[in-house]
């Protein structure tokens, strides 16, 4: 099984990396290389969840931590957190 190129991620924040910033929203971009991987993108606490293919564009609450989930035919799933920083 390929480990994923797919993984070159291009986690896009605000202007942020993988951390969730102050404010009620934030916005979250995903590619990956090849496009068209599937992103699962869900709070832990299990109040938000959606799906989308990439690239993809988030708009979510800013008051949580995420697991972020690509999934692609041929490609090892990968699971991410995202959390919020104490900044």
């Amino acid at each position: 099984m390929k480990v994923i190129p797919l993984l070159v991620i291009l986690l896009i924040l605000l202007s942020s990396c993988a951390t969730l910033i102050t404010g009620t929203r934030d916005t979250v971009g995903l590619s990956t290389v090849p496009e068209g991987a599937k992103v699962i993108l869900k709070s832990v606490d299990g109040l938000y969840r959606e799906e989308k293919i990439t690239p993809a564009i988030f708009t979510i609450p800013s008051d949580n931590t995420y697991i972020v989930t690509i999934e692609m035919e041929g490609y090892k799933t990968k699971e991410i957190i995202l959390e919020k920083s104490e900044v």
